[in-house]
């Protein structure tokens, strides 16, 4: 359902004292489960035990329940950790791409990253005091650079199968 997320956090959610997850409402399976777990004293809900009396599930806002750091529940809102996951970041820190051979005459095009560049020391020839020196040269990186995948700047890629890693006999 996920209204109370959706509205915008004008519906309120509903948590346990101690628990880590707030619900849509009183009614979820997870929350009722939770309830049962912690009233029996010996951890077995079916056990027929003396039980202390089931927690009431606390009623609050959205807002509530992030300030005391409650995560959704993964039954109330299922596809919750997917949306926030995929979403990108707002500020893009500079990485975005641009032609690095813009307006020149040849109509070569090379997209990179605006911000990163690989720096790397040559070694040059001064003729002037007929010495070696060391300079920095720089080297833009192609679009997309890696910290543009990080922020969610451009889609991800498949997964390749070469990433796996593996596991030798000791």
């Amino acid at each position: 359902m996920m209204t109370a997320v959706l509205m915008g956090g004008d519906s309120p959610v509903h948590a346990l004292g101690g628990g880590r997850y707030f619900h849509e409402g009183p009614e979820c399976w997870a929350l009722r489960t939770g309830q049962m777990t912690y009233s029996c004293r010996c951890g077995d809900r079916l056990c027929g035990c003396a039980a202390n009396p089931p927690m009431k599930p606390q009623s609050m806002s959205l807002g509530d329940a992030a300030m005391k750091g409650l995560e959704p529940c993964a039954v109330c809102y299922p596809d919750f950790r997917k949306i926030v996951a995929q979403l990108p970041c707002e500020d893009d820190f500079g990485h975005r791409p641009i032609d690095q051979y813009e307006g020149s005459e040849s109509g070569v095009k090379s997209i990179a990253c605006e911000r990163c560049i690989d720096w790397n020391p040559v070694k040059v020839h001064n003729t002037e005091t007929d010495s070696e020196e060391i300079w920095s040269m720089g080297r833009r990186i192609a679009w997309p650079c890696m910290s543009a995948v990080i922020l969610g700047l451009v889609p991800r890629e498949k997964e390749s199968s070469q990433c796996t890693s593996t596991q030798t006999a000791i």
